[in-house]
């Protein structure tokens, strides 16, 4: 099996898998996606607004983060759901999503860890990395993952609201 280009910056061009964009969007609603498939745009100079969606390129995440946190800051946009590489010993994860020095901040936060690694795009095999939800919101979200529905969910007293039925 052939991964050097997963690891390569030929492309940042791959589509969110379409069953777990779905399963979010029931979810979370979201209104915008600073980064849809092969945009020209430029995301990062335009307002982000309402339940923003973004898996940015990964060789660009740490700009693609601080511009959602600062619109979530600013109040543009109400949350923020990233799509991201599960990349933990990454500076840029140590200092946007784990700023000891900031607790509000770190307090914003909420990360999904996905049960399994995602095929992005049209790939064959899935990627060679583990991925992740990091979920900005200016008050703590109450949001945890149920693996028996294979879906975030709410937790309604301390429970999966779709295990309690």
């Amino acid at each position: 099996m052939r991964t050097d280009f997963l690891f390569s910056h030929k492309s940042d061009h791959w589509a969110t898998p379409k069953d777990w964009l779905e399963l979010w969007h029931k979810r979370w609603s979201f209104t915008f996606d600073p980064c849809p498939l092969r945009s020209e745009n430029n995301a990062i100079s335009k307002d982000w607004k309402g339940r923003v969606f973004c898996n940015p390129p990964y060789s660009n995440i740490k700009s693609f983060v601080e511009k959602g946190v600062l619109e979530v800051n600013k109040g543009n946009a109400e949350f923020i759901v990233f799509l991201l590489p599960h990349r933990s010993s990454t500076k840029w994860y140590h200092k946007l999503i784990y700023d000891y020095k900031n607790e509000r901040l770190r307090k914003c936060w909420k990360k999904i860890e996905l049960p399994k690694r995602l095929r992005f795009g049209n790939a064959d095999n899935p990627a060679p990395f583990d991925s992740v939800l990091l979920i900005y919101k200016l008050n703590p979200l109450k949001i945890d993952y149920c693996f028996k529905h294979n879906s975030p969910i709410r937790l309604k007293n301390g429970l999966c609201e779709l295990c309690d039925k």
